[in-house]
């Protein structure tokens, strides 16, 4: 059975600020290591055996998936890096503490930019910019412009090509892939292979630290409902 498998990344030094990271690039806490390698351990208890490993280049992503895979001692398991995984460009509230972005913005245009499929934060000033606390990833942002923020509607069609491309092809060769990205990445992505129509409203998440499993057919299609491992003793 082939399975493909959604993975947030760990605890970051921007989620131990609760802090909004979007493109940042913050690397993982020791939390965030231990969380990684708590994962590993679910998936070596489940008989989950992944065959390739797909990441955004952010540190924080590659980090967790580094993790994951020295705890299982598959060091060398195929890599996939794709800028379409890195995490979403959240504008004004990049770098922000998400209790303070609340008091700045408001309660009802934070739930507006950060949930509604067509809600984007405004782009961030210049002087925003130069006082953040992290740099971006320098090597993919040709690829993503920084800083001016982005729907969760334009992510999911970054991630589209990704997932009728590259993602889905493993797949559908009967590879199991384990995806770590960014939670609202992943939020777009099943969004993306769910088909939901544009205008649905978002209830899908990750759980940060919680691996997401979906089996698939031989087209590489996912078959719904999406199951955490922590929930079932098998797929």
């Amino acid at each position: 059975m082939t399975v493909l498998i959604l993975l947030r990344n760990g605890q970051s030094h921007a989620d131990a600020r609760q802090a909004y990271a979007g493109l940042l690039d913050p690397e993982l806490t020791p939390t965030g290591v231990a969380e990684a390698q708590t994962v590993a351990d679910l998936l070596a208890s489940r008989g989950v055996h992944l065959d390739v490993v797909m990441t955004s280049p952010q540190a924080r992503a590659v980090q967790t998936a580094d993790a994951v895979l020295a705890r299982l001692d598959q060091a060398e398991l195929p890599r996939v890096t794709s800028w379409r995984l890195a995490a979403r460009d959240l504008g004004c509230l990049t770098g922000v503490a998400k209790p303070r972005a609340i008091d700045l913005f408001g309660a009802e245009s934070m739930s507006e930019w950060r949930f509604s499929p067509g809600g984007k934060p405004p782009a961030a000033s210049p002087e925003r910019i130069r006082a953040l606390p992290w740099r971006p990833a320098a090597d993919f942002l040709q690829s993503l412009p920084f800083g001016e923020g982005e729907s969760l509607r334009e992510v999911e069609d970054r991630l589209r090509p990704f997932w009728e491309g590259a993602l889905r092809t493993e797949l559908a060769a009967g590879r199991t892939v384990l995806v770590v990205a960014h939670t609202d990445s992943l939020r777009a992505l099943r969004r993306v292979i769910e088909s939901c129509g544009p205008d649905e409203v978002d209830t899908l998440r990750v759980v940060p630290g919680q691996p997401l499993a979906y089996r698939t057919d031989t087209s590489g299609s996912v078959v719904p409902p999406a199951l955490y491992l922590e929930n079932h003793a098998s797929l």
